[in-house]
């Protein structure tokens, strides 16, 4: 995991996505979320180490939430059957969307570590693209 090219990609696209300049990296604090399987994903072991180095912790933190989606496409069923499902979620939303939504809502109004100037949530599937 290359951290300066990735600081650098993260700085390009924030600047032209969103007219927001990041902070240098010494007062950037990085929480890097994860999507991926990690028995699929071939650079899973080497996110892991990067972030399991002791010269990397101050840089920010990991988070693995890996996602399955649904196998059950609600056209697929009959109105009524369809209606059950929407009003009991936990029946099929197997990666619990709505608690985890909350707990980014969480992490982002707490703000950076004392320390640090700005925070930046970055999601990612397998294919390293940022979301």
């Amino acid at each position: 995991l290359n951290y300066t090219a990735w600081y650098d990609a993260m700085a390009a696209n924030a600047a032209a996505q969103l007219s927001i300049q990041l902070a240098p990296p010494s007062q950037l604090y990085i929480i890097d979320i994860s999507l991926e399987d990690p028995y699929l994903d071939y650079q899973f072991d080497e996110e892991v180490a990067f972030w399991n180095n002791t010269a990397n912790a101050a840089k920010g933190e990991f988070i693995n939430w890996q996602l399955y989606g649904s196998m059950n496409y609600p056209p697929d069923f009959n109105v009524t059957l369809r209606d059950e499902m929407a009003l009991n979620a936990s029946l099929w939303d197997i990666d619990h969307l709505p608690q985890r939504v909350i707990a980014i809502r969480e992490l982002m109004l707490a703000g950076p570590p004392v320390g640090y100037s700005q925070l930046a949530v970055f999601f990612h599937c397998t294919h390293g693209q940022d979301r």
